[in-house]
């Protein structure tokens, strides 16, 4: 990464953090403690807009996730496309296809070790479940994706009609 920013004149900033330790303090699991730390890294950035690579395979596991877990019409809305600065513009494309497109390009990347573990709920969905709804059915990330789409218009709809039904009352 730091190759790669570098040669394209791309400035990067990195941190390290105990997340065993953070994790032990907070209560969390490692990958939970991870995601804090790396969201509160990421919202302290001197910038306007950044930019994750989450996918629709990575929208896909969290909404099972959060239908495994028990969710409303907001869990099952995904990943957002935009929370803040953050922003998604992957979440349509699915991990194959970055894949394919990174081998063309001859782009290397790395993958996260922890993605390899099946104690983490989210990886066991990922080689697991997934597999299996995709074997159903074979556009199972577009539906996914058209779904969150759908119920995200769904819910902004809701929550527009809450407030102004909220500020009549008053």
């Amino acid at each position: 990464v730091r190759n790669f920013c570098q040669s394209h004149n791309i400035p990067l900033y990195v941190d390290t953090a105990d997340v065993r330790a953070y994790a032990a303090d907070a209560g969390e699991s490692v990958e939970q403690a991870a995601r804090t730390l790396r969201y509160a890294f990421l919202q302290a950035l001197p910038c306007d807009k950044i930019a994750t690579a989450h996918t629709a395979d990575d929208n896909a596991e969290t909404v099972l996730m959060n239908l495994l877990r028990g969710t409303g019409l907001r869990g099952l809305c995904g990943i957002p496309a935009q929370r803040g600065k953050l922003v998604r513009p992957f979440l349509t494309v699915t991990r194959k296809e970055i894949e394919a497109y990174l081998a063309q390009e001859r782009i290397d990347h790395v993958e996260d070790s922890t993605n390899a573990d099946d104690n983490a709920l989210r990886n066991r969905i990922r080689h697991q479940m997934i597999p299996l709804c995709k074997q159903e059915n074979g556009n199972f990330l577009q539906a996914v994706s058209q779904m969150t789409a759908q119920l995200h218009q769904d819910e902004q709809l809701l929550t527009v009609q809450a407030e102004q039904s909220l500020a009549a009352c008053r």
